[in-house]
């Protein structure tokens, strides 16, 4: 069958990440019009080997697996527009060789079946199918396009570029929110401030037990059943909002400033001038540019300089969401019961990463502190963050690589975390759709910060797990909600990018 379409040199997004996951060999293949010319059930692959290290899949706890969210850009040639390409919500050919894997698509909405037109599968998890634990490696991995869903014809030339980023499986399940100690209200540098928990005595953490609706209170208010924070105040929170007992993937790494160059180089330029970090070079943001075309000196170091709006931009893009509080809490803490004073880890131990670096600047950057987990440099540090993953190696534990239950890394220090605050009673967790407003704006349906079309604002926002200059060591810690609704609507040096995707609803295919 020919093949009417023209591929570009496909430049490998996020090549340089931190377990070095690489899309190459990118084509077009199978081009299928059999039903006629430019009917809606032709079709064509897209074909590409896809690569990365420390890949795992286990049955045993905590019985989950690591997976490269793929998603696909197109643009016809003479257009400078890059569109995003809707998935066929099955039939995607895994017939390819190396590591036996399955593919998943990801609707934008998880809740709803698939539709082309107002559902469309905006990307797909490729991961094991079999427990195993090393390389992940497979050639020719197949994903089904009906081109007409984008509005191609069959003799159109199109360009078009693979976009892969690492993510981790957190399974459906319980978890606790919140703190077993006694800590309180803000201000003080001894205890946590503001977390979740029960109004019992002695005080203990809350149960998350399913995604239904919960009542919420300020601490004080006397009912041993609702969930409680100084400063909550009482209202239901609806059954809509992902509380984090349905699973979800969550990124592992904060976004590299490489993935974060790759998402600038494919808006025009308005967009590019709304989504541009802020100038915080002493601070190790390095993203800059020179005719429209931009790059870093730190592709692995985590994005920061940003604020809510780059943030929801960005995942808007990549056909991911923003995390809840319970969420990152979920992520974090697992299915353990709450440890007091805890780090993403499950402990109490860290060893701070004080800002001095080996290799500085390259894919295989280190702290210089010996066993350093946790990237926090104290308040007023001018250094910055440090590369994505660089406490894991081979010989690391869950403590000393600073991985959360599910080996997921960076959830305390390094960068904070942005999340929808629990105020944030609207958020109903529906995905990006891979496309931004004229302006450069993310526009998903009930995301904080939304005005008129176009999220402008920071809304019910906030941040968890610390950044490397957090005023206390204790923000960095699982429970700590001090800054859980502080409207990061001016850029901070101090906050990253970490999305997610909920629970597919479709069905994985497996080679």
């Amino acid at each position: 069958m020919r093949n009417y379409f023209l591929m570009s040199l496909i430049f490998v997004a996020g090549a340089v990440k931190a377990n070095n996951i690489a899309v190459t060999n990118v084509s077009l293949a199978g081009q299928n019009v059999s039903a006629g010319v430019n009917n809606a059930a032709n079709f064509t692959y897209i074909e590409f080997d896809l690569s990365w290290d420390n890949s795992w899949r286990t049955s045993s706890s905590p019985v989950n697996w690591d997976a490269a969210w793929v998603f696909v850009k197109y643009r016809t040639v003479g257009s400078s527009v890059w569109n995003h390409v809707k998935l066929a919500p099955s039939g995607h050919n895994s017939s390819g060789t190396g590591t036996s894997y399955s593919v998943q698509v990801g609707l934008t909405d998880e809740s709803i079946a698939h539709s082309a037109t107002t559902n469309p599968a905006v990307g797909a998890f490729i991961y094991r199918s079999a427990n195993g634990t090393g390389s992940f490696s497979a050639a020719d991995i197949r994903l089904k396009w009906f081109y007409r869903d984008n509005g191609v014809g069959d003799n159109d030339i199109v360009d078009v570029d693979v976009y892969a980023i690492e993510t981790v499986w957190v399974p459906d399940g319980s978890f606790w929110l919140g703190d077993n100690g006694n800590a309180g209200a803000g201000g003080s540098a001894l205890v946590l401030d503001y977390p979740f928990h029960k109004e019992t005595s002695p005080r203990t953490g809350f149960e998350v037990t399913s995604e239904s609706s919960i009542l919420t209170q300020s601490t004080g208010g006397g009912s041993t059943t609702a969930l409680s924070a100084y400063y909550l105040g009482s209202f239901t929170l609806p059954s809509a909002f992902p509380k984090g007992y349905t699973g979800f993937y969550c990124m592992k790494y904060e976004c590299s400033q490489q993935q974060y160059v790759d998402f600038l180089n494919a808006l025009n330029s308005t967009q590019q001038t709304n989504r541009t970090p802020a100038n915080y070079l002493s601070f190790r943001q390095m993203i800059t540019s020179s005719a429209g075309v931009f790059s870093t000196t730190l592709p692995s170091v985590p994005t920061n300089s940003i604020h809510w709006m780059d943030h929801a931009a960005y995942l808007d893009w990549a056909g991911l969401r923003p995390m809840t509080e319970f969420e990152y809490e979920k992520a974090a803490r697992g299915t353990a019961t709450a440890v007091t004073d805890e780090y993403a880890w499950g402990n109490t131990s860290a060893t701070q990463h004080v800002g001095t670096i080996t290799n500085g600047g390259t894919s295989t950057e280190i702290s210089a502190t010996s066993g350093a987990n946790l990237a926090y440099h104290g308040a007023g540090a001018s250094t910055g963050p440090i590369r994505v993953g660089a406490f894991a190696n081979s010989g690391t534990s869950r403590t000393t690589s600073g991985a959360s239950f599910y080996g997921i890394m960076e959830l305390s220090g390094n960068l904070a975390e942005l999340v929808v605050s629990v105020q944030g009673t609207t958020y109903s967790g529906v995905h990006g759709d891979g496309s931004l407003t004229s302006a450069g704006h993310g526009d998903v349906t009930n995301w904080p910060g939304l005005s008129s079309g176009a999220i402008t604002g920071a809304g019910t926002t906030g941040t968890r797990g610390g950044g490397y200059s957090s005023d206390y060591i204790h923000r960095c810690k699982i429970a700590d909600r001090y800054l859980a609704s502080t409207n990061i609507s001016l850029r901070s040096a101090l906050v990253g990018i970490r999305g997610l995707h909920s629970k597919p609803r479709t069905a994985a295919e497996s080679k």
